[in-house]
């Protein structure tokens, strides 16, 4: 089935290729068009690397999926002149780079800085000068269709760095872009919050499934100590999808509780995490949300994220990872994004994170309001 299925995709990928542009054509020399078809959390990331282009004073389109959230983030930026959000349909893939050909762009970029066949014919059915992909097999599916695109790419640029961030410096380097660190990226509107009195968020779900998901009852047993503690509001929070998971956790808790799964829009679950005295999160982009947003964050992590919250030197302050010790599990880290031992339910290396280290972390930031 799994060969199959790459054998489909294969060709129905190689069938789009035939919509490409014959040729290049000049694009708006001082314009970067980024293709980012990836989640949420991914944009956010990518934002650290969009903010140094925005800094060398380009202005950035962005090319993202539609109803991922994407578009609204990316208003709250301030950082792209323009966001096309396109269908993510399959049969819609046609129409899309019919309608990108219209765009013009001095450099197109694809993020994350993997290789996805998806990214590379957006990116090349773009009108610019430079067409720049990343050179590499990390995200990459199909070998030799990435042959193919290498072929018609205007430049590559050699990406190996395991740290997401970093992966982001070689490439904007490499492409002669930006020389600089890059930072964690962060909401302006954080430095305006106040978060003394503010409730406690609670993000069940994520969007990698239930590979990484810490158990509703672990949360339940870390919040009921924190609630009862601080007296602080709690609310659980996620998307329409995650409602159910939501209400499980809320069964499990003695102390009050709001779930709001489904009922807030990007707007809004930005405005509660510039408020909130502290968050407890799945490696998610629920966490890359509070990360933005400056909040206390906690963060349950697996060992395949590697580069995102763990390890990562440069978190800021507020933010804090919580994975097994390294002498749990052998295969920490992994080095892949999903790992191969997960049959059902959550990763072994998930598991394996203990209440006490979530509410020992937890008690430090509430401590420090």
């Amino acid at each position: 089935m799994r060969r199959l299925k790459k054998w489909a995709s294969g060709a129905a990928y190689s069938r789009l290729m035939r919509g490409l542009p014959a040729g290049r054509a000049a694009g708006e020399q001082d314009t970067v068009a980024i293709v980012c078809l990836a989640s949420l959390g991914d944009l956010v990331e990518a934002c650290s690397a969009v903010q140094a282009l925005a800094r060398q004073g380009l202005r950035v389109k962005l090319i993202c999926r539609q109803g991922a959230g994407m578009e609204q983030f990316a208003a709250l930026t301030g950082l792209f002149e323009e966001v096309i959000a396109l269908p993510h349909g399959f049969l819609s893939r046609p129409g899309n780079i019919r309608r990108l050909k219209s765009v013009h762009a001095g450099t197109v970029l694809v993020m994350p800085a993997e290789r996805h066949i998806l990214s590379d014919l957006y990116a090349l059915a773009i009108t610019a000068d430079r067409r720049i992909l990343p050179d590499t097999m990390q995200g990459c599916s199909l070998p030799k269709l990435k042959r193919r695109t290498d072929a018609l790419t205007d430049e590559l640029v050699m990406v190996d760095a395991r740290h997401e961030r970093e992966r982001y410096g070689q490439y904007l380097r490499g492409a002669g872009l930006y020389e600089g660190p890059l930072a964690p990226f962060m909401l302006e509107q954080v430095k305006r919050a106040n978060r003394r009195a503010g409730p406690i968020m609670v993000f069940p779900g994520a969007g990698g499934g239930p590979a990484k998901q810490w158990p509703v009852e672990r949360f339940a047993a870390v919040v009921d100590t924190l609630g009862r503690g601080t007296g602080r509001e709690v609310l659980v929070c996620g998307t329409e999808g995650e409602r159910t998971l939501g209400e499980a956790l809320c069964e499990k808790l003695s102390v009050p509780t709001e779930n709001l799964c489904g009922r807030t829009d990007l707007r809004r679950l930005t405005e509660l995490l510039f408020g909130c005295g502290l968050v407890l999160a799945n490696d998610s982009g629920s966490a890359h949300m509070a990360m933005a947003c400056g909040a206390p964050a906690v963060i349950v992590c697996g060992g395949w994220e590697y580069g995102r919250f763990f390890p990562d030197p440069d978190l800021p302050k507020n933010c804090r990872a919580v994975i097994a010790q390294e002498d749990a599990l052998a295969c920490i880290p992994c080095g892949v994004s999903r790992p191969d031992c997960v049959k059902q339910g959550a990763a072994p290396c998930v598991l394996a994170v203990s209440e006490e280290e979530v509410l020992r972390s937890a008690n430090s930031f509430l401590e420090a309001v």
